[in-house]
């Protein structure tokens, strides 16, 4: 019990569901509209069932100094307090797109005979690079089952 209220999780048992969010933007601001239900969705992770990592898919600007001293403050800020300075969450932005080839392959070793679903909304190129690494994780863990639902939309 916290404050008066009781802390509970769905769906306690061997076969819990597990999340992976993967969250891009252009800008670090392009996090605000959301972060309060990350920073709920956190509070009630005791079990670590959920988790999120995000990017900043402007790679080529971080060494303006605007962003390079932002990119300090939020390292700083993450190394003192856990916290992400933007979202209040404990997963600190990465430059640059995501490696979807590791990240799947992480993904399966960790779940090899797991029913997975990949939900994504984004742009086409987004949805193939996607689709791409999961035909590979299907002809490399055949045990598992993969299936993607998406929904594209263009810039």
């Amino acid at each position: 019990k916290e404050g008066g209220k009781e802390r509970q999780l769905v769906g306690r048992g061997k076969d819990d569901l597990r999340t992976y969010f993967f969250w891009m933007n252009r800008s670090p601001l392009g996090f605000g509209w959301m972060t309060k239900l990350l920073r709920d969705i956190e509070y009630y992770n005791e079990r670590k069932l959920f988790e999120a990592r995000m990017f900043l898919t402007r790679a080529r600007d971080k060494f303006k100094p605007n962003n390079f001293f932002f990119l300090y403050a939020s390292a700083l800020y993450f190394t003192t307090y856990s916290l992400d300075v933007v979202t209040s969450i404990p997963s600190l932005p990465q430059w640059g797109r995501p490696k979807w080839g590791p990240i799947f392959d992480q993904i399966s070793r960790s779940h090899e005979t797991a029913k997975i679903g990949v939900f994504i909304c984004g742009p086409s190129l987004l949805t193939h690079e996607v689709n791409i690494n999961v035909k590979k994780q299907k002809k490399n863990y055949p045990r598992l089952s993969y299936t993607v639902h998406k929904e594209t939309f263009g810039y």
